[in-house]
């Protein structure tokens, strides 16, 4: 016994998932910035392995001011951060995480962060939020 299948005209699925992708795919790169109201937060981690040892990573920042909240071992280590800005000037000097775990950075361009110990060691993680000033 022979049975047939309904007749679909030649292109019209392939024309269909193409469509269904492209909205899959607007959706998902708008969905982010709906739920986030806007704003772009990142975050940064890494493990300083003893005195001396350092990390760094940078933040591209389109917006007018730059939060960066640090968390780490506190008690088991003493950790330091500075921040220059894209032409190497220090706009964060030399800072004690023991002094103060969140920083607000102004201006726009590339921030570089450097973190290291001074004793002890431990993951840390640094959480960056921009804000655009109204």
């Amino acid at each position: 016994m022979h049975t047939s299948s309904p007749h679909i005209p030649k292109g019209s699925y392939t024309l269909k998932m193409a469509l269904g992708l492209r909205i899959v795919g607007v959706f998902l790169f708008l969905l982010p910035a709906a739920l986030l109201g806007g704003e772009n937060p990142c975050s940064y981690s890494g493990y300083l392995w003893g005195t001396g040892a350092r990390s760094s990573f940078e933040v591209y920042s389109d917006t007018d001011e730059l939060q960066i909240t640090f968390t780490w071992p506190s008690g088991t280590s003493d950790i330091w951060v500075k921040a220059m800005d894209n032409d190497g000037k220090e706009v964060l000097v030399d800072r004690s995480l023991n002094e103060g775990d969140l920083f607000t950075l102004s201006g726009k361009g590339i921030f570089h962060f450097e973190i290291y110990s001074k004793w002890g060691g431990g993951c840390w993680d640094a959480s960056v939020k921009k804000n655009k000033i109204k």
